[in-house]
């Protein structure tokens, strides 16, 4: 799941406007659910405990979404607690950028522009919708890894 606002000074998180699903590292979706809502059959999908939900501080995503769009995500894995109990050490702060370079030490453009841009709009730029599935795709990649 991806929300662009992230609270700065005087700006106020904004809806959760992207959802993103893998069924496998073949089969990612891009949701731009900001317009139209959760699906019904998204919304039983996140509601199982049957699908994991697997992200990096995800915990703050599903009580984003639950805020937003009246869905509870159950079953729900935080790389960083993983991260964490793996790699040993002190316990790291991670993010999905710091989690790619030490795993597979490459680096993961998340430019600010993209990032913090107009997620709202009616339709994604491709620059979006390719950052929003690259996201999905490594942590689906880094959970099967666990």
């Amino acid at each position: 799941m991806r929300y662009p606002a992230i609270k700065f000074r005087g700006i106020l998180p904004r809806k959760v406007a992207v959802m993103q699903l893998c069924a496998d590292t073949g089969q990612c979706y891009v949701m731009h659910i900001f317009h139209s809502g959760i699906l019904l059959t998204t919304s039983y999908t996140c509601e199982s405990t049957k699908h994991l939900s697997v992200g990096v501080g995800i915990g703050k995503d599903c009580v984003k979404v639950f805020k937003d769009y009246n869905v509870s995500v159950q079953a729900v894995e935080d790389l960083s607690s993983l991260a964490n109990q793996k790699l040993g050490g002190e316990p790291g702060n991670w993010s999905l950028k710091a989690l790619t370079e030490m795993l597979v030490s490459k680096e993961l453009p998340k430019p600010n522009k993209i990032r913090l841009g107009n997620w709202e709009v009616k339709s994604l730029s491709k620059e979006q919708q390719q950052y929003a599935a690259i996201d999905v795709f490594l942590l689906l990649g880094n959970s099967t890894k666990s």
